[in-house]
Order: structure tokens, then C-alpha cells, then sequence
């Protein structure tokens, strides 16, 4: 590059390029073409695993689970129960005496025998107690006599009251017995119904817990037949990924050998240019076309690789442009996000970074002479990269930066000495 004088024109001059990079760039762009022209061709395998038959049976039984109420029959029947249950209506228990008719239906039948045989006993001891008072009478002369009459009068009255008070003994023994018994019986009668309502408590009781049993009962069985489709499902579910991953691996071979060419290529201008190395994968042009050969020529001239390798033919298809290899795109007003370095920092990088000399492996197109400068991951560590390709523009800016840093040091140095 070279500036006029006067005016203050600037002048390029077209500057030529090295026949070695010449047929290297020759074979890159032939490459290109035959990878632009490979047809496209799409991937005919599975690409998504469908559903087997696992997961249909899983899903019909779910289905069937639920249509055919599995389970219901035992919780409506403890739906029935409980609803019985919560109805029941327990005995009413009362304890009730025994009336003055019921304890004369006690009474013993016989009981008026004994009291008419006791009466004639009494009776009969009254007569002879009366014969043996007349006898006396007699005997003494005196028979007949007012003392006699009054004798067998006191007989009478005792023979009468003790006929009455035996009477009353053995009447009011009779209806002892008698309420006594009517006593026995209303307890035994309310004992039984005491009995009878504790019994259909406890039958109720019974039912509503077989009501609960029955609702646990339906439950498990919906559980298990639910779990069981499940099963089912999951088993079939892993099935179809592992045949997902089979169908993966698959698209994922085809794509690789369908795009062997293109990463070829482009680790090819990676190596020589800058940018990304060809990856396992590529993008296809909806035309049909490799967008890695339609685009090289763009991705070159964006490197800053080439700019001016003449107005047509194979440098105008690669993208045409200046002599990027010894010039580059600087102006101030074609950047943005401008942020100062420090000179310091650039020289203690470069200090520490390590330098050797090598040689380009065979096969990549770059020839067999040996360059000397430091390593892609190294300058990367440094000033950041992809690790692979050293960008121009940022091996250059990086230099300039640590050239100004030992400029100041130098700088320094000569202050310091002349003071």
C-alpha cells in the first residue's frame, strides 16, 4: 500500500498473490464444487420410534380399567352398607314393674286348696278341743252348765282367729311368691331386651365396618389393576426409547456420511482461515445444496483472507474482495464496543506464552516448511479463541498492544536513568 503525495490521496495497488496459495485455494474451490454438487438426499429410516405394543396393551387396559369400573361393585356394596348403617335405629330399652294383674297371673292355683285344707284342720282341732271341754263337763257333774257354754264359745273364737290369721300367712306367702316371680320375669324380659339392642348395635357396628373393608377392597383392586397397566406401560414406554436411541444413533450415522465431504472441506478452510472446524452434523439448503460450499467463498473474504484475487473466474466465485492477507478491514467507524487494553498486561501474556516452531501435519494443504509462533489453545488461554485457528486481526492487535508495552517500559527506563 503507498501514499500519494499532494492531495493526500490514498492509492492501492493490486498486489500479487503466491502461486502455492494459488493451487491451494484452486483445490479448496474444487473440493467445494464437488461437495456442492453431491444431490441431496433425505434420511428414509425411522425417525421417531412409535408406540409397540406394550404401550398400546398398557393404555388399552387403563382404558378397560376405567370403562368397566373395576373395583365399584365391592364399593357400591359398601356404599349400601354404610347408608343402612348411618339408618339403623337401635332398640328403646325400658324397665317396666309388674302390674297387680300380672302378679295375680303368678299366684299359685292351689293356693285356695291349702287354705280351705288348713281352715278344715283348724276346724277340726276346734271340734275335738269342744268335745274334750264337754267330756270335762261331764265328768264333773256340770254338763250343760254356763261355765261349759262359755268354754266352748272361747274354742270357737280361737278356732276362728287362728283360721284367719293362718289364711293371711298363707295369702300373703302366696303373693310374695307371686310378685316376686312377676318381679323375675319383668328382668329377665328387660335383660332380654338389654340384649337384643346390644346385639343389633354390634351387627350395625359390623356392617359399617364392612362397609369400610368393602370401599378398601375396591380401592385395592382399581390400585392393582392400575399398577398392573402401568407396568405394562413403562415396560413398553422404555422399549420404545431404547428404539428412539437406536433410530437417533441411525439419522445421526446417515448424517455423517452424508456430510463426510463437507467436513472435510471445512476443516480444511478452518485450518487455513480461522473459524469453526467441520462439526458431526450439517445444515442442508432447502435447493437441494451444501450451504458449506455455497458459502465458503463468504466465510473466506469475512476472514480477511482474501480480498483481491481478481475480477472473475475461481477468486471472483470465492467471494472476490482486496488482498486480505496483507490487508484488513480497521476503520474506526466499522466498530463498535471499543474498550481499552492495557500494554502491560499484553507483554506479561506474550512472556508467558509459549513459542515454538513447527510444521503443518501433511494432507491439510498448507505445505511442509516450518513456521515458528505460539499454539491456537495457548493464545486462546491468553486473549480468548476458539482454541483452534489464531484470527489475523487479533494476532496483530495483540502484538501492537504488547510492542506499545515495552515502548513504555523502555520509556520508563530512560527517565528513570537520566534522573
Amino acid at each position: 500500500m503507498s501514499s500519494g503525495g499532494g492531495g493526500g490521496s490514498t492509492q492501492t495497488t493490486q498486489q500479487e498473490i503466491p502461486d502455492w496459495m494459488k493451487d491451494y485455494l484452486q483445490n479448496n474451490y474444487s473440493k467445494a464444487q464437488q461437495v456442492a454438487q453431491n444431490p441431496y438426499t433425505p434420511y428414509q429410516g425411522e425417525g421417531v420410534a412409535p408406540q409397540n405394543a406394550q404401550q398400546i396393551a398398557g393404555m388399552n387396559q387403563m382404558f378397560n380399567n376405567g370403562a368397566s369400573g373395576i373395583g365399584m361393585g365391592a364399593v357400591n356394596q359398601g356404599i349400601a352398607n354404610a347408608t343402612a348403617a348411618g339408618n339403623y335405629k337401635p332398640q328403646q330399652v325400658s324397665y317396666n314393674a309388674p302390674t297387680a294383674d300380672q302378679i295375680n297371673q303368678q299366684m299359685n292355683p292351689y293356693v285356695q286348696n291349702v287354705v280351705d285344707t288348713t281352715n278344715q284342720q283348724i276346724q277340726q282341732q276346734g271340734a275335738i278341743t269342744n268335745q274334750q271341754t264337754n267330756a270335762g263337763a261331764t265328768a264333773a257333774g256340770a254338763f250343760g252348765g254356763s261355765r261349759q257354754a262359755v268354754q266352748n264359745a272361747l274354742n270357737d273364737k280361737y278356732t276362728q282367729q287362728n283360721m284367719a290369721q293362718t289364711d293371711a300367712n298363707l295369702y300373703n306367702q302366696a303373693y310374695s311368691n307371686a310378685q316376686q316371680q312377676a318381679n323375675t320375669n319383668a328382668a329377665g324380659q328387660y335383660q332380654a331386651a338389654t340384649a337384643n339392642q346390644n346385639a343389633g348395635l354390634t351387627g350395625n357396628a359390623q356392617q359399617l365396618q364392612s362397609s369400610v373393608n368393602l370401599g378398601a377392597l375396591g380401592q385395592g383392586q382399581q390400585q392393582i389393576a392400575d399398577t398392573n397397566a402401568s407396568n405394562m406401560y413403562a415396560a413398553g414406554s422404555a422399549a420404545q426409547q431404547q428404539q428412539q436411541a437406536v433410530d437417533t444413533y441411525n439419522m445421526n450415522q446417515y448424517n455423517q456420511q452424508q456430510s463426510a465431504g463437507e467436513r472435510q472441506l471445512q476443516d480444511l478452510i478452518s485450518g487455513t482461515y480461522g473459524g469453526n472446524p467441520g462439526g458431526t452434523t450439517t445444515q442442508q439448503s432447502s435447493g437441494g445444496g451444501n450451504s458449506i460450499a455455497q458459502g465458503i467463498g463468504t466465510g473466506m473474504a469475512g476472514a480477511g483472507l482474501i480480498s483481491s484475487l481478481g475480477g472473475n473466474g475461481m477468486y471472483s466465485g470465492l467471494g472476490g474482495g482486496a488482498m486480505g492477507i496483507l490487508s484488513m478491514f480497521s476503520d474506526k467507524n466499522m466498530k463498535e464496543d471499543i474498550q481499552p487494553t492495557s500494554p502491560d498486561d499484553a507483554v506479561d501474556k506474550y512472556k508467558n506464552m509459549p513459542i515454538s516452531t513447527w510444521r503443518y501435519r501433511s494432507g491439510i494443504g498448507m505445505g511442509t516448511q516450518k513456521h515458528i509462533g505460539p499454539m491456537a489453545q495457548d493464545f486462546a488461554a491468553a486473549f480468548g479463541g476458539n482454541g483452534h485457528t489464531i484470527p489475523v486481526v487479533d494476532a496483530v492487535g495483540s502484538q501492537a498492544a504488547a510492542i506499545k508495552g515495552l515502548a513504555q517500559k523502555v520509556d520508563r527506563l530512560e527517565k528513570n536513568r537520566k534522573r
